[in-house]
């Protein structure tokens, strides 16, 4: 959750997390156990995105082995169609359009696995780095606020 927000709404600021825990769960090195552990999850997710970003990118140089084929044919008919038949001709605009249409659509998904789809992993990338550095603070949590919101049932606390 922490990923997705920052990612969504991203602010170029620090974070600060704040974490309410037991009295009896807070040890001495907490805070810096916590941020060592995040530190090796941001690093490690970074890692894992970097591997998927060039994975996508490869596989959209490998989609340009059928698209430029694709894109070449939908050139080649177009430039047929412009120069076989009459250009107030329907049946040659369809033609015309068709060879148009394929053009577009053999270089289209390369370039969008390229580009865009790679794009995702970047950014998730920049999210990670704002969670590695990330401040951690530890609050104790009284064991009567835990009790009560235990017992009440809902997970939060009743007024008193």
């Amino acid at each position: 959750l922490c990923v997705a927000e920052l990612e969504g709404r991203p602010t170029g600021r620090s974070v600060e997390i704040e974490l309410m825990l037991p009295t009896s769960e807070i040890s001495d090195d907490l805070e810096e156990r916590l941020a060592v552990t995040m530190r090796r999850y941001c690093d490690e997710r970074s890692y894992t995105n970097t591997c998927h970003r060039r994975s996508t990118q490869r596989s959209g140089v490998r989609a340009l082995r059928v698209g430029l084929p694709v894109t070449l044919l939908g050139l080649a008919i177009t430039a047929i169609a412009f120069h076989a038949g009459d250009s107030d001709d329907p049946q040659t605009a369809v033609v015309d359009i068709i060879g148009w249409v394929l053009a577009w659509l053999g270089l289209w998904y390369p370039f969008d696995k390229l580009i865009f789809y790679a794009s995702d992993y970047v950014r998730q990338n920049r999210a990670l780095e704002t969670l590695r550095e990330a401040r951690i603070t530890v609050i104790p949590r009284a064991i009567d606020d835990a009790a009560a919101a235990a017992s009440d049932g809902s997970g939060t606390s009743a007024p008193s």
